[in-house]
C-alpha cells in the first residue's frame, strides 16, 4: 500500500467530538505527496487546521470548496493556453475534473495528509503534527495564493513551474477525480 495525500469535500468542518462532517465525499487520493490540485484547492481560501476524519488523534486542514474550484478552473485553462501541460492530458481531463466538482458541489475540501507524516515524522506527538498541519497550510496558501496567480497574470510559464518537466506536472498534477478513494470513510 501506498502512503497517500487525500482529499475529501463536506458541507460541514470535521469536530473535536469525532462526528462525521456532513455528505463527506472523496474528491482524490495521491500516492507519497500531495498533488498540485489538492494545494491549489485547499489553498485558495485556507480555513484552519481540523482533527482528522481517517485517523485518531491526528489533523487535516480545510479550504473553501467555492474559492478553491474557482482558482483550479482557472488555473487548469492558462496552464492549457500556454502549453504548460500536455494537452491532449488537460483535453480529456480538465472538463471531467471541472464537471466532477460542479456536480459534487459542497461547502469545505479536507486535506488529510497523516499517511504521508507517518512515513518521517512520530505520529503519537501531538505537537509535531500540530506544526506539520500549520506548515503544510502555509505552504498551500502560498501557492495558491502567489504562484497560481503569478501564472494567471503572466504570458510565459512562470519561475514557481518553469523547471517542472511537463512529465513531472502532469502526474503530479492529478486530474483524476473520484468517490471511491481507498479509505472510504464516506459510507454509512
Amino acid at each position: 500500500m501506498a502512503n497517500r495525500s487525500y482529499l475529501y469535500a463536506a458541507d460541514t468542518l470535521p469536530d473535536s467530538k469525532g462526528l462525521k462532517p456532513d455528505n463527506l465525499i472523496g474528491v482524490c487520493e495521491f500516492n507519497y505527496d500531495y498533488s498540485y490540485s489538492s494545494l491549489i484547492l485547499v489553498g485558495a481560501k485556507p480555513l484552519g487546521i481540523f482533527p482528522s476524519v481517517l485517523w485518531k488523534n491526528s489533523l487535516l486542514i480545510a479550504g473553501d470548496f467555492e474559492k478553491g474550484t474557482e482558482l483550479f478552473t482557472k488555473f487548469l485553462t492558462k496552464a492549457q493556453q500556454l502549453g504548460a501541460v500536455n494537452n491532449e492530458y488537460l483535453t480529456v481531463n480538465s472538463q471531467k475534473v471541472i464537471t466532477y466538482l460542479k456536480n459534487n458541489k459542497r461547502k469545505y475540501f479536507l486535506l488529510e495528509f497523516s499517511e504521508l507524516m507517518e512515513m518521517d515524522y512520530d505520529m503519537e506527538d501531538m505537537k509535531e503534527i500540530q506544526t506539520y498541519a500549520e506548515n503544510l497550510a502555509v505552504d498551500a496558501e502560498i501557492y495558491a495564493k502567489t504562484e497560481v496567480p503569478r501564472l494567471l497574470e503572466s504570458d510565459t510559464w512562470t519561475p514557481a513551474f518553469k523547471d517542472i518537466p511537463k512529465d513531472i506536472l502532469n502526474s503530479r498534477l492529478d486530474l483524476y477525480f473520484t468517490p471511491n478513494l481507498y479509505f472510504d470513510v464516506c459510507a454509512d
